[in-house]
């Protein structure tokens, strides 16, 4: 397991510079075995040393490209393949490991009284949302738009891609990570759209007003 500051998306490419000996005797462990490992957010702590808090919903990931850069440090590319929900962690010996389950999607019920809008509606409303969340971005950034078009038609795929490419927190992305079923999954990314939408919105209100003389 590789506990990080960030939420890892299945779907959604991974970075990592490897320089700790235990995640060095993990990578080679890995590369010796499956080529998996597993990613969680750390809630409260640091990357560096353990003593962390854990989140239980994490990602798998898989190993796509290592390269040595110099001796005792890793350039590892690897990407988020399928959710998983930690069951027991063990010690932290010789590297953090825990004892997880696959955490595939629930079924949405059709039949929920709270459902407005069904999920293929909801989808093309998530997607809407948010290109215009990237619009009111670059305006406050003052960088051209870029339309986003690079993630998966597939919902269940695609709204782990929104949600990489949003501007959500790390915390907003974990409960985005950790929602049961797709549908719920989408209202979530719709109320977190709305939410950064807002956000953007009053900062653009109040940066656009002149100070008063």
């Amino acid at each position: 397991m590789f506990p990080l500051g960030s939420v890892l998306f299945p779907g959604q490419v991974l970075p990592l510079h490897i320089f700790e000996p235990r995640y060095q005797q993990m990578l080679q462990h890995c590369l010796a075995t499956t080529n998996e490992f597993g990613v969680v957010l750390i809630e409260r702590g640091q990357e560096v040393g353990g003593n962390d808090i854990r989140s239980g919903i994490g990602t798998v990931a898989t190993i796509i490209e290592t390269a040595e850069a110099r001796p005792g440090h890793w350039a590892v590319i690897a990407a988020g393949v399928r959710r998983i929900r930690v069951q027991r962690w063990n010690r932290d010996d010789p590297w953090p490991n825990a004892e997880v389950i696959d955490y595939p999607d629930e079924a949405d019920d059709p039949g929920d009284p709270t459902r407005t809008l069904d999920t293929a509606q909801l989808w093309r409303s998530v997607q809407r949302r948010f290109q215009q969340v990237r619009a009111l971005a670059a305006e406050v950034d003052g960088t051209a738009v870029d339309v986003v078009t690079g993630y998966a038609n597939d919902p269940a795929t695609g709204s782990f891609h929104l949600a990489a490419l949003s501007p959500l927190g790390q915390f907003d992305r974990q409960q985005v990570l950790a929602a049961a079923g797709l549908h719920r999954r989408l209202v979530l990314l719709s109320t977190l759209l709305d939410d950064a939408a807002e956000t953007l919105e009053a900062t653009l209100t109040f940066g656009s007003e002149s100070p008063e003389e």
